[in-house]
């Protein structure tokens, strides 16, 4: 059915070629009149999409924690009850609940509450916490409030990308996590205890 400008009631007329005969229609001039309706396929500019903008695929990132940026389209993100989106790490089965809304919350699984395992940034940026050195994937998948996914393959993208272990500070010195460690000198008196 090429050329149906879109959508709705067309009438499609048949007309003999000359070579068969139509009169078993009942109509005059062997033409017949078929009445149908015709409903296009869903436009790509109109399937719910998501795409991952940040960090860029194979970036290598000196931070523990990693903001991923993202950005729906023909989605709404919603607070809790309502449509969000999933993310997964590194391939696991659990996953983190974004919701913006009132709530401007990340959930991990279905456990109700804030999850010190990631942050809600802003609508459109999730804060991954202490990821350790290495290669790591981020998929995210928009889901309806029901939790089920929204099935189309633009609905889905995932971004890999590598921590690496991050550089001692100049001088000698190392810190993280608020500890921070000089070495000025060295004596030979015992072992080094430290403690915070």
């Amino acid at each position: 059915m090429a050329g149906l400008a879109g959508g709705g009631f067309h009438d499609l007329t048949v007309i003999s070629d000359g070579g068969e005969a139509l009169d078993e229609f009942n109509e005059t001039n062997n033409a017949r009149v078929v009445s149908f309706t015709y409903t296009p396929p869903a436009s790509s500019t109109t399937v719910p999409r998501v795409a991952i903008t940040a960090p860029a695929p194979g970036a290598g990132l000196t931070q523990t924690d990693v903001d991923v940026k993202f950005a729906a389209t023909n989605w709404v993100v919603g607070g809790k009850g309502s449509a969000h989106i999933h993310f997964r790490l590194d391939g696991g089965s659990d996953h983190f609940m974004f919701y913006n809304g009132s709530d401007n919350v990340v959930e991990f699984n279905t456990a109700p509450g804030r999850t010190p395992k990631a942050t809600w940034v802003d609508a459109g940026t999730i804060r991954f916490h202490g990821l350790t050195a290495g290669q790591h994937t981020v998929r995210t998948t928009l889901a309806t409030a029901a939790h089920q996914l929204a099935g189309n393959p633009e609905a889905d993208a995932s971004v890999t990308f590598t921590v690496n272990a991050p550089a001692p500070a100049a001088g000698g010195a190392a810190s993280g996590y608020g500890l921070t460690l000089s070495q000025t000198s060295v004596a030979p008196r015992g072992p080094l205890t430290v403690a915070w």
